[in-house]
């Protein structure tokens, strides 16, 4: 009873150690890439980016309907440290469930050899079996090593689907194993197992990831009789009951949400094109997997805390030795994840490791086993792992201070005439973040922002036109011959990529023309370095972040950037905060190189200033 107890302590520590040290370094708001998008989808009930995500809208919406006194993003970031922490308890019962197994396994092997050889005696072969005190302590240390890992503790800190994928996988494994090595497999744990994979399937796709190991493992312990396929059968129904949370798409999409990516309830192609997250296949197996695989070993001594490198190691060599089916379960983890990763050519290929992570923590777990039945002394020092853990990667993920992002923004619109339009492709620092910041707090309400890119697919040219009718009516006929040639390339059938891309430049071009007279138009830097046909008649003027599409080349007011104060400060951690350092202070420098070109000097080198102050905090 009061191992039990110390079980269920253990437990609460958890949860709750995790839990306080996400909320002390949780982001105070919008973040790089996809926050603001998904706070926006989640506070509204709406439809995200592919592959929709229902699972993780739907719990993120019941989230912002908490009468907490926070605004939606800081409810949601905090939703995310909640996931993470739920995630933790749920590896700690799984380590503990596994490490018991694979003693039991341990001591059955040790069992049959010394009724075979006679050697040694079933005393001396399990007399470092370890009692249950000691995994719960190894258990506990193991489990806030996952939750102090740098790229775990990362999904913590800021809204993304990823913390509730760490609960869905560590959930969804522990089932699995809880019915294929029970003696007598209850009918009830594999309904449940294979209803839980289905809803895992809904908040992320990469749940496949966990088919290498679990097939291999079920056909090892059932073979490939008429029974197991049986089960597998009627475990189907469930799990197609969990991955029917997928309808939630085409039916809100139908109610045409305010936030509604993709319109999915158009056509069972634009439904799947969605789901299948289609247009990411193009960065998968592309060849370039060295960037991907320099990423993971780059990561792996701050998720293992150094010392569980070795760890994991000895721990994979032992399990080899205790139970073969086991090791192959979790090193099949390990490589499937991993491959798949490395060859996914995306710049946040961190959070696709998380599975190779989470099943190398499991090793490091199995190592410490092995060690404690020698040293039992070894169970009680294990739980140096999470503070070193705590130690390396505690200022990495300090997200408190953070507001880049919210900072970027707000220099970005603030500046800007009244009711402009501003064409953009900064979707990882401005984009997503305006979506939320406008229509959450506030920010330039009057402003109309059109991402660039969103353009090239029909579901966003349509909600541009239903949300701004008097804008896009001038560009009626522009808008309606690129279209035509953009549901071809959508549906797959031959197009003409000569004219698709005439009349993408016409129908941007349009929209500039024939609403500059009514409203100031802006672009971003990165448009005209994308799309040097665009605007190619009229004067770009700073003003600001932004450029001004004007006849006249003249100066226009600045802004004083005194929102930038956080950039001056800044110590870059990652790609995403060194771009944007980066990107303030290239605009910057253009900006100052405009302004002295037109005679002002002073304020030439007021920018200036405030753009090499930027630039001196990126590393060499």
């Amino acid at each position: 009873m009061q191992c039990y107890r110390k079980g269920w302590v253990a437990g609460g520590v958890a949860f709750i150690m995790p839990l306080m040290l996400y909320v002390l370094t949780l982001a105070p708001s919008v973040t790089f890439t996809d926050s603001g998008e998904l706070a926006a989808v989640c506070t509204t009930l709406g439809v995200a980016h592919p592959t929709g995500y229902p699972l993780f809208v739907i719990l993120g919406f019941l989230w912002t309907q908490l009468p907490l006194p926070f605004t939606p993003v800081f409810k949601l970031n905090l939703f995310a440290a909640s996931c993470t922490a739920i995630a933790s308890l749920l590896f700690y019962r799984l380590v503990l469930f596994f490490l018991s197994a694979v003693q039991s396994a341990y001591w059955q092997k040790g069992e049959g050899e010394t009724k075979k050889k006679k050697s040694k005696s079933k005393k001396e072969l399990t007399a470092g079996m370890l009692e249950q005190e000691r995994l719960v302590w190894i258990a506990l240390a193991v489990s806030l090593l996952f939750a102090f890992s740098r790229t775990i503790w990362a999904q913590a800190t800021a809204v993304e689907v990823y913390s509730l994928h760490l609960v869905m996988l560590v959930l969804s494994i522990h089932l699995f194993l809880r019915f294929t090595l029970a003696k007598e497999p209850q009918r009830k744990d594999a309904l449940l197992w294979a209803f839980m994979l289905g809803l895992g399937f809904t908040n992320h796709l990469t749940m496949v990831l966990l088919a290498p190991a679990m097939l291999y493992f079920y056909f090892h312990r059932y073979g490939f009789t008429k029974d197991a396929f049986m089960r597998m059968a009627m475990m189907s129904v469930p799990f197609a009951l969990g991955l029917s949370l997928y309808l939630y798409l085409p039916i809100r999409s139908s109610m045409l949400p305010e936030f509604n990516w993709g319109e999915v309830h158009r056509s069972f192609d634009k439904f799947f094109y969605h789901v299948s997250g289609k247009q990411y296949q193009v960065h998968l197996f592309n060849g370039n997997w060295e960037p991907q695989a320099k990423v993971f070993f780059s990561l792996l001594p701050f998720e293992l805390a150094f010392v569980g490198i070795l760890l994991a190691i000895y721990g994979a060599m032992r399990l080899f030795e205790a139970e073969k089916s086991l090791a192959w379960f979790v090193m099949l983890l390990v490589l499937g994840s991993a491959l798949y990763a490395v060859n996914y050519n995306v710049h946040d290929v961190d959070s696709y490791f998380l599975l190779t992570f989470l099943a190398l923590i499991l090793l490091v777990g199995t190592g410490l086993l092995f060690l404690a039945q020698q040293r039992k002394a070894v169970a009680t020092f294990s739980l140096m792992l999470p503070l070193i853990a705590i130690a390396i990667n505690f200022n990495y993920n300090n997200r408190r201070n953070e507001t880049l992002v919210l900072d970027y923004t707000k220099a970005m619109v603030e500046p800007l005439e009244p009711h402009a339009l501003v064409l953009s492709a900064q979707w990882d620092y401005f984009c997503s973040a305006f979506w939320y910041l406008q229509r959450f707090e506030g920010l330039r309400p009057d402003v109309v922002m059109i991402e660039k890119e969103l353009l090239r697919r029909t579901w966003y040219v349509r909600a541009v036109q239903r949300k701004y009718p008097e804008m896009t009516a001038k560009c009626q006929k522009e808008i309606e011959a690129f279209l035509e040639d953009l549901e071809q390339f959508e549906s797959g059938k031959p197009y003409n990529q000569i004219r698709i891309q005439t009349r993408w430049i016409a129908m941007l071009n349009a929209l500039i023309e024939k609403n500059m007279h009514e409203r100031p138009v802006y672009l971003t830097t990165d448009v005209l370095q994308t799309e040097p046909d665009v605007a190619t008649g009229y004067k770009k003027v700073p003003q600001g972040f932004a450029l001004r599409v004007t006849t006249q080349d003249t100066l226009l007011p600045m802004s004083d950037f005194r929102s930038l104060a956080s950039f001056l400060s800044a110590s870059p951690r990652n790609h995403l905060e060194e771009g944007i350092l980066q990107t303030a202070s290239v605009q910057l420098s253009n900006a100052a190189r405009y302004v002295d070109a037109h005679g002002n000097r002073r304020e030439a080198e007021r920018l200036w200033r405030l753009a090499q102050q930027i630039r001196a905090r990126l590393p060499l």
